[in-house]
């Protein structure tokens, strides 16, 4: 009886597997940050997963020092939408991982009246990494084409980083973006680079 006990517990725990091993969607509103305090801002969150990739429990693993944005990593970790994770043997089952939420003070809105292109793709994209990496200083560049009105046509990575894992974050990232913001003018660039760097700074 006791084996058939211990046997049990053992198997109730899920493993936990990287965020970036994870199909999953999920990431900051943009219009969240207009709400937010201007500083840098990093809370991580733990999340549990199904065998069929659905969100069963999402709690703050570590604060970013900010209630409000606590609570709303917490609220978009629940809306996550994931693929089911896939055991070496093909098998559906449940994980734990950790959902990791950076933002730093570029990416508030600005207080002047006008914004560059530049900065305007910078804001729409990176509330879309979560890199939880052990590596830093990864530098991927994409090359974008838009239609004018901004709908996101194709993207496609010009430079590596040399970490496939980053590339993919970094691709991911720049797709979630659809569609891209318009430029001075009213329109969006037709063709234009992105390079994302992983880490702050």
């Amino acid at each position: 009886m006791a084996m058939s006990a211990g046997n049990v517990l053992a198997q109730s725990s899920p493993p936990y597997v990287p965020a970036q091993s994870i199909a999953c969607q999920y990431g900051l509103p943009s219009d969240a940050l207009q709400k937010l305090p201007t500083q840098h801002l990093t809370a991580a969150v733990r999340v549990s997963l199904d065998a069929r990739g659905k969100v069963k429990d999402a709690v703050l693993a570590q604060s970013s020092g900010d209630a409000a944005f606590d609570a709303l990593t917490v609220r978009q970790s629940r809306k996550a939408v994931c693929k089911p994770f896939s055991d070496v043997d093909g098998t559906s089952i449940p994980v734990v991982t950790i959902f990791i939420f950076p933002v730093t003070s570029a990416e508030f809105p600005p207080s002047a009246a006008s914004e560059s292109f530049a900065a305007k793709v910078a804001r729409r994209i990176r509330p879309n990494i979560v890199w939880y990496g052990r590596i830093s200083d990864l530098e991927t560049t994409i090359s974008v084409r838009c239609s004018q009105d901004g709908k996101l046509l194709s993207a496609t990575i010009v430079q590596s980083s040399g970490n496939p894992e980053w590339d993919a974050v970094a691709l991911s990232a720049v797709q979630r973006a659809d569609p891209m913001p318009s430029g001075t003018d009213g329109t969006t660039p037709t063709n234009f680079n992105v390079t994302l760097r992983s880490g702050r700074g």
